[in-house]
């Protein structure tokens, strides 16, 4: 290995030395000697240990070890060169220039390279970790200005190359920016961040770098005319150390409180420094998505290939949101006339173009052989490359003398020479999907492999598996004049007719509204579960998003459907931390506005505490003020405000020497006790109890009698909604509900004269009132301002308790007036009932629940799909 380590690295050298000196000669020499030596290392299977040795023996000078790599890579095109830098970059061994260069190159690499393959997550860490490091070099210190500051009919577009019309990014950034403008009245400032380096640093890291083409005429302050639509930009070049002038230049931006900014191009830093103060958007011209640390990941091609998915997946993660939208344009032949002679193609030849700008790397060994053999299906067949191929003459020699090759190079009216050409064949790349769409426009028929831009524009009519397909097809289309015809039809009748830029671009910025303003809930789960659960059952058939924040790896939501909702698992009960938690997943998953759920006693306390905290950043609490919220749920106020609006009480016993057994002992306060209240027997009970200060309880009459829930909710604008239920089975000692039905109460005057209490005491939100029936009269027992264990029933009875919170939240939701809601509708809590029989029961027992079981069943709170799992295990 150490000998083919020295034959290798004496190559290099002389390939460096022949390129620095221009040696045109000896340049083809020292490279084929190298390609040679490389192929002994594949073929002796040492390609793996000749890298081990390669990296151990550079990896501490990694400028040198980079520039060794390019070398070979160059020459093979071998996609471990290239991964081998991924890792370099990953390891921050190089400075921020040096490491923003080699991305350049790199992404150059990936895009011509067809066999790097799933490498999307490494460069979006490698994105990130560069996007961190110049953040920190330039102490950008913005902070996110709120979206009700921002202009909303300012859009920033960036982009990192803006060329002629031909260039296919560059026309769709002039047809964006035109249309915002012009067909939906929005100001726009073009930015372009061309991203230029040293020659110094060019050459000692890549041999033959690339570098972004850029027109000299749009630095600094320009203003282009584009559909009759004037476009106002700037250019900036992003050299070595004018981080200065980028920042100042950022400062200005952030001044125009632009509503968002949207970058169209490859992978670059510069748009996602502005996502420190709005949201960004980010569009690769390319398939799939953008490598950017953006919002919002924008594309207009999606194959649906792996690497997509790989990055669908990685995006998930990340918290980015994903949106799609149409784009496509017409294209029209110029008033010029193109003939075959013009450019010495035979007039009874069948032409088969080649088009693109990069085809020195795109028209690969494989794919001149796979060319070599289309020559040979038919003598008539001719090959016509346009575009950019500088080693044309020396691939083709021979066929450009016998005439069956044909090099065109760059041309400007390229619908109308692809007008004269009969087919049009794509090697394995990514792009092309202009040039392709340009063929079809004419009725040219088009052959490319999967999962590129080109097959994205096509379509499967015009996708082959393989090469040996293409060969196959080829030849049909050649020989087979009916097939060809109807392809032909079929080219011309895909003009798109997606295209309609100012709908496809009005429907997209609606999206891109919908995100930027983006609400949802959070929700604490462990506790409550019932009630939570029926609640994100509502929120997922709404389409409502909503974010979990589970109480510990033990939590109970992990053995539902509903897992995949969980953001953050908590290490115990305190929630002292709960503002910052929630911060952490607004910023992450950016949203514009949160709202708590309110799902238990303990929660709810904590969050009316915390109103004004939680306010300050976005983040609602719907629930009343602490003061009339605690009035309403602590027994002994609201007690006492019933009586105050004559509603029917229990009686209360000044001591326990007075008390009827049995009674109930309440805390007065929240504050004094959590649990349940409790029921005394005897007074002995009450005795043995270890109770501090007694001034803290009250004793209560037991109402013996049926059970009710009048359940309520109470809309901002000052109406009310209103339910009820009659309690059939409860967990003993004041236990959940296990089995209860729907029930009219509500339609009675006890449901109004509660609604009026709560009305004239000014309460919004949900609230449950229990009452009990005796002697033909209803008293109550007590209310739960917030989410009640068995809410299931009112959804399934269709009442819309859920929903009219949601829109009171300011999500758009409709609500269907024409679902009526159901009757004898039953809630059943299955796991719920006690096996010692200590179950309480209202008019019911044990024989009638034994007969109604399997119909009780279909009700079950668990037996769902989504909660399957739960009641299997009879959780």
């Amino acid at each position: 290995m150490e000998n083919y380590i020295k034959e290798i690295l004496q190559s290099i050298v002389e390939l460096i030395n022949a390129y620095r000196s221009g040696s045109k000669e000896t340049l083809p020499l020292y490279s084929l000697k190298l390609k040679k030596q490389y192929e002994l290392v594949e073929k002796s299977n040492l390609t793996k240990d000749f890298y081990n040795n390669l990296s151990n023996e550079f990896s501490d000078d990694a400028e040198l070890y980079v520039l060794l790599l390019s070398v070979i890579y160059s020459v093979t095109l071998d996609k471990e060169c290239i991964l081998q830098v991924m890792n370099i970059l990953n390891q921050d061994k190089l400075d921020i220039f040096q490491s923003l260069f080699l991305r350049m190159q790199m992404e150059r690499e990936i895009f011509c390279n067809s066999e790097i393959k799933n490498t999307y997550r490494i460069r979006r860490v490698i994105n990130e970790h560069l996007v961190n490091k110049i953040e920190k070099e330039m102490q950008l210190d913005f902070k996110k200005i709120p979206v009700r500051d921002r202009d909303r009919k300012k859009v920033i577009i960036v982009t990192n190359q803006l060329l002629g019309n031909l260039h296919a990014p560059s026309r769709i950034v002039k047809e964006i920016c035109a249309s915002l403008q012009k067909d939906l009245g929005y100001e726009v400032l073009l930015i372009v961040a061309v991203e230029q380096f040293d020659n110094s640093l060019k050459e000692g890291l890549w041999i033959n770098p690339f570098t972004f083409n850029y027109d000299i005429a749009y630095n600094d302050n320009f203003l282009i005319e584009y559909n009759q639509v004037q476009i106002k930009g700037f250019q900036v070049i992003i050299k070595n150390n004018n981080f200065e002038f980028i920042k100042s230049l950022m400062n200005e931006i952030y001044e125009l409180k632009p509503y968002f900014a949207w970058y169209i191009g490859g992978a670059t830093f510069y748009a996602d420094l502005m996502r420190k103060f709005t949201t960004v958007v980010s569009m690769p011209c390319t398939d799939g998505y953008a490598i950017s640390e953006a919002q919002i990941m924008l594309n207009y091609i999606n194959s649906g290939g792996e690497e997509v998915k790989e990055a669908e997946a990685y995006l998930k993660e990340k918290g980015q949101d994903i949106l799609h939208m149409n784009l496509a344009f017409s294209y029209k032949k110029s008033d010029k006339t193109y003939t075959r002679e013009q450019f010495n193609i035979p007039k009874d030849a069948f032409a088969v173009t080649v088009v693109g700008n990069r085809l020195d790397l795109e028209v690969s060994s494989e794919f001149i052989d796979v060319l070599y053999h289309v020559l040979r299906i038919d003598s008539k067949i001719c090959l016509v490359f346009i575009g950019e191929y500088n080693t044309f003459y020396n691939n083709f020699k021979e066929a450009n003398e016998e005439g069956r090759a044909v090099y065109l190079g760059y041309q400007e009216d390229l619908v109308d020479v692809l007008s004269i050409m009969d087919l049009f064949i794509n090697p394995k790349r990514k792009g092309a999907g202009g040039g392709a769409s340009r063929a079809l426009s004419v009725g040219v028929p088009v052959i490319t492999t999967d999962y590129c831009d080109a097959a994205y524009t096509v379509g499967k009519d015009f996708i082959c598996s393989d090469y040996d397909q293409m060969l196959e097809l080829v030849d049909r289309y050649c020989h087979d004049k009916e097939f060809y015809n109807n392809q032909s039809a079929l080219a011309k009748s895909r003009k798109s007719e997606q295209y309609d830029l100012a709908k496809n671009l009005q429907l997209v910025m609606k999206d891109i509204d919908k995100l930027i303003n983006k609400k949802a809930v959070v929700i604490l789960s462990g506790y409550n579960m019932r009630a939570i659960i029926a609640f994100m059952r509502v929120c997922k058939e709404k389409e409502i998003p909503f974010y979990i924040i589970a109480s510990g790896e033990q939590d109970s939501i992990f053995h539902t459907e509903y897992k995949e909702h969980v953001v953050y698992i908590r290490n115990d009960n305190d929630i002292s931390d709960l503002v910052s938690i929630v911060l952490n997943i607004k910023d992450k998953y950016n949203l514009e506005e949160l709202f708590m759920l309110p799902s238990t006693e303990y929660l709810n306390r904590y969050l009316v505490l915390n109103k004004n905290e939680f306010r300050k950043h976005n983040i609602g609490i719907p629930l009343v003020d602490k003061e009339l919220y605690s009035t309403i749920s602590d027994k002994s106020s609201f007690y006492q405000l019933c009586k105050k609006y004559n509603l029917m009480v229990p009686a209360c016993y000044e001591t326990i020497e007075n008390a009827v057994f049995p009674c109930i002992l309440k805390p007065k306060t929240y504050d004094t006790y959590m649990g349940k209240p409790i029921l005394l027997e005897n007074k002995e009970i009450y005795n043995q109890l270890a109770i501090d200060n007694k001034k803290d309880w009250t004793i209560e009459q037991y109402i013996i009698g049926e059970s009710w829930y009048l359940l309520y909710y109470f809309k901002k604008d000052g109406s009310y909604s209103c339910f009820s239920q009659k309690n059939l089975i409860q967990q003993g000692g004041g236990g959940s509900i296990c089995l209860a039905v729907s029930s009219d109460l509500h339609k009675k005057d006890i449901c109004k004269v509660y609604a009026d209490m709560f009305i004239n005491e000014g309460f919004q939100g949900l609230v449950m009132v229990e009452v009990k029936k005796s002697n033909e009269k209803y008293f109550m027992i007590e209310a739960n301002p917030r989410l009640w264990g068995p809410s299931q029933l009112f959804v399934d009875a269709n009442i819309s308790f859920f929903e009219e919170y949601l829109i009171d939240m300011g999500f758009d939701i409709q609500i269907d007036n024409k679902k009526l809601s159901k009757q004898n509708v039953y809630y059943f809590w299955e796991s719920g009932l006690s096996n010692t029989k200590d179950n309480t029961y209202y008019g019911y027992d044990d024989i009638q629940l034994k007969e109604m079981l399997k119909e009780l069943s279909n009700y079950e709170v668990y037996n769902r799909k989504d909660t399957k799992k739960l009641y299997e295990e009879g959780l």
